[in-house]
């Protein structure tokens, strides 16, 4: 009776083995099939190019996602921007300096620039609205510039060299005012209008950069009240006499006590009219002033301006 159970056990094995063995088979039976109609090397040779192919699509996959890591280690980011000024770099690239509507004022490096042929085209001239793209690594400077959209180009612009100064001394003074990567959409729209109001009417320059003048003080903190006495608070009504002082600030009659120098009624107005008007409609207000009022509100703005940065700026605007 033992000796029949081992037996039954013994053969119940060899059944399993054999339908284990029979679903190797089968499994196999599609490249047994290869074997038997293309033949072992063709078979070999097909296999290899599959399984290098794997590897390949493999390889190619890693290095995609490597790439994209590294974009999004490095930040890409997109908005519109204003060339102010640009510098060789090296044998074919430049530095771009913009003004940015995101990311404030930023420098960037625009490779191949310099080529004949590049990617760029008339993208990097100054005064350009562009909508750009752009890879910022961490703590690293310069960003290096990706794409670049011409929105509007104010080329034309730079055949006038009164009106080419005013550009540039309206870019020198945004890149000594603006810190870096510091996000300023109120100045970045009014350097825009200021610079479209040019475009429509280049005569009416120097009125221009009087409001852009006052407006970056303003948006920078250093414009005085000109509504309100400096010491009292007291809010100037249009008929009142006011002085300024050596320190630049507005003080009303009684608490001037008899210093400083007075304050041209007309040129309080037209102060007072940059804050509620655009740059076109204060040009064409101002249009009635004479050439001694524009010259006064040159000064003063001058005046304020190299009391803030501590020194007169490297380019000097044209006076009428």
């Amino acid at each position: 009776m033992p000796q029949t159970k081992q037996l039954h056990a013994k053969t119940q094995r060899v059944q399993r083995r054999q339908e284990e063995i029979e679903m190797d088979f089968a499994s196999l039976h599609p490249l047994r099939l290869c074997v038997k109609k293309l033949g072992e090397q063709t078979t070999l040779a097909f296999l290899s190019q599959v399984f290098l192919s794997r590897w390949l699509f493999a390889l190619l996959f890693t290095l995609k996602s490597a790439k994209s890591a590294d974009e999004i280690e490095m930040g890409l980011f997109e908005t519109e921007a204003l060339v102010l000024r640009t510098y060789n770099l090296a044998d074919a690239d430049k530095i771009v300096v913009c003004l940015t509507r995101v990311n404030g004022l930023l420098r960037g490096v625009a490779k191949g620039s310099r080529r004949l042929k590049n990617r760029f085209g008339a993208a990097l001239e100054p005064f350009t609205l562009l909508q750009i793209s752009f890879y910022q690594k961490e703590n690293q400077e310069l960003v290096s510039l990706r794409n670049t959209e011409i929105l509007k180009s104010h080329f034309n612009l730079s055949s006038q060299a009164e009106t080419l100064a005013g550009l540039s001394y309206m870019a020198e003074l945004v890149i000594e005012f603006s810190p870096p990567y510091q996000p300023n959409d109120k100045l970045f729209r009014m350097v825009k209008a200021c610079l479209e109001a040019i475009a429509d009417s280049p005569a009416d320059l120097q009125t221009i950069l009087r409001y852009f003048e006052i407006w970056l003080l303003k948006l920078e903190g250093f414009l005085p009240d000109m509504k309100r006495c400096s010491e009292c608070r007291h809010l100037f009504n249009e008929s009142e006499t006011t002085f300024i002082g050596s320190d630049l600030l507005l003080r009303c009659s009684t608490c001037s006590l008899g210093k400083g120098k007075t304050f041209s009624k007309r040129l309080h107005v037209q102060l007072q009219a940059t804050q509620r008007l655009g740059p076109s409609a204060f040009a064409e207000e101002s249009r009635a002033l004479s050439a001694k009022a524009v010259g006064e509100m040159a000064n003063l703005t001058h005046q304020l301006i190299g009391r803030a940065l501590d020194r007169q700026v490297r380019i000097r605007s044209t006076f009428p």
